[in-house]
């Protein structure tokens, strides 16, 4: 969900909440709560955060394949190693 829909949530509820013996008069400090956050450009917020995160997670899997792509070449290599000698390091025990 994005974050505008959360706060455009969270600003339609705030003046419905009432403590149990006062009452929030028409002039109070949860309207001009609702002015400000009726100011803020929500779609532009929400955008921006949506291509930001879109940016981050292609990169992220970029990264992701690379490295996917290291560990597939090091074990071909141990692969080839082991075909050609029968075991890896020639049968040694001895690192080479």
């Amino acid at each position: 969900m994005s974050l505008g829909v959360i706060l455009f949530i969270m600003a339609r509820a705030v003046p419905r909440i009432q403590s149990n013996s006062e009452v929030i008069s028409q002039g109070s400090k949860f309207d001009y709560f609702d002015r400000i956050l009726a100011k803020i450009p929500l779609n532009r917020l929400d955008f921006l955060m949506n291509t930001f995160l879109s940016k981050t997670l292609r990169r992220i899997k970029v990264v992701v394949l690379k490295i996917d792509n290291f560990i597939t070449n090091y074990l071909n290599k141990l692969l080839k190693k082991t075909h050609n000698n029968g075991t890896i390091n020639g049968g040694n025990d001895k690192p080479e």
